[in-house]
């Protein structure tokens, strides 16, 4: 789950514009004529170079829309050249969001992708990353999904990110950007708590509950925070302590009044129906 990647870029590279999601026939023709293996080599080639690399991990990315390509990618050395980059570079803004955006697109609803990814130290680079910009919504929405797609229904990937410091940066990005962060911090805290007990503590700890709840009565207009937001609530309301927090912060109410905004938004009608159940029953 997450948001779509930011248009306006085919002007930048004639070959990677053309593996923009307009055009999946190229995805395939560049992959068949070898185009992965030149760009992984660039990237080994010219890690001293910036734009070089923020621009092979926009292409890579690119070409991971079309399934074996980000499998080819992934089972070779693409993991962890794109960490790599992003290890050396937490402090420019585009490899950051490039590299992040990649690892969204490789390690999606694919757990040997994640694994892969934690393994090269991804969970602690983009936390590197996303900690040094702070104020660049752009970062903070790809690293923040980058997160949640790594954690997503992986046990040891959510115990590992929250060792890391991870819950803290995803918090501070939605209280920088109130209008811009609801969705992927929702995805994010909500993923990391949904199977690791600790972390749910953890972002109570963290002001992670009334940030929840101010994004979804904030952004009331996007249906995405509404049901990122009731996935993140349902996930710590199995934690007594949490759920008390909750419930004092009136989150049953903020739930409804999502739900009542979109009775015909499945997403927003699940989520927000399994929070109450998990609050109220």
């Amino acid at each position: 789950a997450g948001c779509g990647d930011r248009g306006g870029r085919e002007e930048r590279c004639a070959g990677a514009g053309a593996t923009s999601p307009c055009h999946e026939d190229n995805q395939v023709k560049i992959a068949q004529l070898d185009g992965i293996t030149p760009i992984l080599a660039a990237m080994e080639r010219h890690v001293g170079h910036q734009l070089c690399l923020q621009y092979c991990c926009w292409a890579l990315k690119n070409l991971a829309l079309n399934e074996a390509n980000k499998n080819r990618i992934a089972a070779g050395r693409g993991p962890r050249l794109i960490v790599e980059a992003l290890r050396a570079y937490p402090g420019h803004a585009g490899i950051v969001e490039e590299a992040c955006g990649c690892i969204r697109k490789l390690v999606w609803g694919n757990a040997e992708n994640q694994n892969r990814v934690a393994g090269e130290g991804g969970i602690e680079a983009i936390i590197a990353g996303m900690t040094m910009h702070l104020g660049k919504a752009s970062v903070q929405q790809q690293c923040g999904l980058a997160l949640g797609d790594l954690a997503w229904s992986n046990e040891a990937n959510q115990a590992r990110a929250g060792r890391a410091g991870a819950i803290p940066p995803i918090i501070a990005g939605m209280q920088a950007h109130p209008t811009h962060s609801g969705t992927q911090g929702g995805l994010a805290l909500g993923n990391l708590a949904s199977l690791c007990v600790s972390n749910r503590r953890a972002i109570a700890a963290a002001g992670g509950i009334p940030a929840i709840l101010r994004s979804m009565r904030a952004n009331l207009q996007y249906p995405g925070v509404q049901e990122y937001g009731c996935w993140a609530m349902r996930h710590l309301a199995l934690d007594p302590e949490c759920k008390q927090l909750l419930l004092r912060d009136n989150a049953p109410q903020v739930i409804r009044q999502g739900m009542q905004e979109y009775p015909s938004r499945p997403g927003v009608q699940d989520q927000g129906n399994a929070a109450l159940k998990n609050l109220l029953g």
